[in-house]
């Protein structure tokens, strides 16, 4: 990152992330964490929350990093002079307001959901920022109007734990098209689509396996749509995505709405084709016909049809395939941490 880092030295991030759960927002956290071992970092969570923990895990092998209350991140951006603080959940932004106006520093929040901001407190975080990073444009355009110093920087795909335990687990699997969709079990992933699905094509191409990976408040209620199903697997929650996708031949996305969908990169990595809804911000990494297909919100008949075409022609998988293997390297952890090195450079 050449001049940029001389430009950065002996700066310190301040970190903030109070999500209650682990889902992708944290995960890409994780991410630029890493990426940013150059740097002395400061990190405010929730206390005992499993982003707490793979914080704690995290500071054992990279020296840079540690967990800190709000109290003391207010002393040190009083001590310090070189320190920008950057936001990663909603929660997080107001705390970054509280300590920039006490402290009289700069702070940036990133900003992952397809929603408009609720209550003028909210508004005034966004207002009062010195950036705004969205995650996709689509994103962007809902707080734009609030702060003209708005960013579109990408998820990047993550360097996922692999296990051999999963292979096992799913050796049944083995000569099978799995089609996986990955995510919570809620209803904004729209899960009872992908068990449509699984439905239409169990008697068609029994050779087509659906693998739901995940866990949420649905749970139950979709094990019971899908009961007496032979072709479709609740597989549950498992922090070894990359297992997953390496028996993964094509990712569902679904969704009703998604800021970006990051599991679309994390299938990227291992060059993977994918089926997703047109919304959100997952057009903006879909490109129709060539690393996937974009589908209408719901319209199965053409998700349908989509399955068997990449289930069956070989020479259009490969091109998807080759597609996405040329173009992946934008989407890595690397490329999207100098992204943000250059947004922080730009606000101090």
């Amino acid at each position: 990152m050449g001049n940029i880092n001389n430009y950065m030295i002996n700066t310190t991030i301040i970190h903030i992330n109070l999500a209650s759960g682990f889902g992708g927002g944290e995960v890409q956290t994780l991410n630029l964490i890493k990426e940013l071992s150059d740097y002395n970092q400061l990190i405010i969570t929730k206390n005992r929350s499993p982003f707490s923990n793979r914080i704690n895990e995290l500071s054992q092998n990279q020296g840079n990093i540690s967990q800190v209350s709000i109290t003391k991140a207010i002393k040190f951006c009083w001590k310090n002079k070189k320190v920008i603080i950057h936001a990663h959940d909603g929660r997080g932004a107001h705390v970054a307001r509280l300590i920039g106006t006490v402290t009289n520093k700069k702070y940036v929040i990133s900003r992952r959901v397809d929603k408009l901001l609720k209550g003028k407190s909210s508004e005034k975080s966004y207002q009062k920022a010195a950036a705004i990073v969205a995650v996709s444009e689509k994103v962007a355009g809902n707080v734009r109007e609030l702060n003209e110093n708005t960013h579109v920087i990408y998820d990047s795909y993550s360097r996922l734990p692999y296990h051999p335990s999963i292979l096992t687990k799913l050796n049944s699997l083995e000569g099978k098209f799995i089609v996986t969709q990955l995510g919570s079990l809620l209803d904004i992933k729209n899960i009872p689509f992908t068990i449509e699905l699984a439905k239409r094509l169990e008697t068609s191409h029994p050779f087509i396996h659906f693998l739901i990976v995940g866990e949420g408040k649905e749970e139950e209620k979709l094990k019971e749509m899908a009961e007496g199903l032979t072709n479709l697997t609740f597989f549950g929650f498992t922090p070894y995505v990359a297992s997953i996708l390496k028996l993964t031949n094509l990712l569902c996305m679904p969704s009703k709405s998604e800021g970006l969908g990051s599991a679309i990169l994390e299938a990227y990595q291992h060059n993977i084709p994918v089926i997703a809804s047109n919304v959100g911000g997952m057009p903006e990494i879909v490109i129709h016909n060539e690393t996937g297909y974009l589908i209408e919100l719901n319209d199965l008949d053409t998700a349908e049809k989509d399955v068997i075409t990449l289930a069956t022609d070989k020479d259009i998988y490969r091109k998807f395939v080759e597609n996405i293997s040329q173009n992946k390297m934008k989407y890595s952890p690397e490329h999207m941490a100098q992204s943000y090195i250059k947004c922080y450079r730009h606000i101090l």
